[in-house]
């Protein structure tokens, strides 16, 4: 299994872009109550992510010009790659923003998938560093019930 589905957070990220100015900060807010910019696993939906709630909080519209400037903000313009993608990412998935919130619960659950296979990657290099078997369960169920928690309390 893939632990990432960049078709479904393009999506999510979609129906901030292609919805008219009038209903953006309700569609951005409805969907900002399942993800965060750290449920994304590419990093430049993070990045426009955390840049459409910036501007949807400012009150202004999210189109490629807000967006742009945003970025440049935040000093990641250049780690997205601009309007050319925020066009590919609105064309790709036009037609798949009524399942908007359904995608956005796929990326908190791989989301949390990931937490969960760090914490198993940790507990083996604490085991092959000798750490009690016992004392690295304990702390391996610690850290995967608290980082998934985390992800889920907005």
């Amino acid at each position: 299994m893939t632990l990432a589905d960049h078709d479904a957070e393009r999506s999510v990220l979609a129906s901030v872009l292609l919805h008219r100015a009038d209903v953006q900060a309700a569609t951005y807010a409805r969907l900002a109550g399942v993800v965060r910019a750290e449920h994304f696993d590419d990093a430049r939906h993070a990045a426009m992510w955390e840049a459409m709630g910036a501007i949807v909080t400012a009150g202004r519209p999210v189109d490629s010009v807000t967006l742009t400037a945003a970025l440049r903000t935040m000093k990641r313009e250049h780690a997205v790659g601009g309007v050319a993608y925020f066009r590919e990412v609105a064309r790709s998935v036009a037609q798949d923003v009524t399942f908007t919130e359904a995608h956005a619960e796929r990326v908190l659950s791989l989301a949390q998938r990931r937490i969960a296979l760090a914490a198993a990657d940790a507990h083996r290099a604490r085991l092959l560093a000798g750490e009690d078997v016992g004392a690295s369960v304990a702390r391996m169920e610690r850290e995967s019930r608290d980082g998934i928690a985390a992800q889920r309390d907005l």
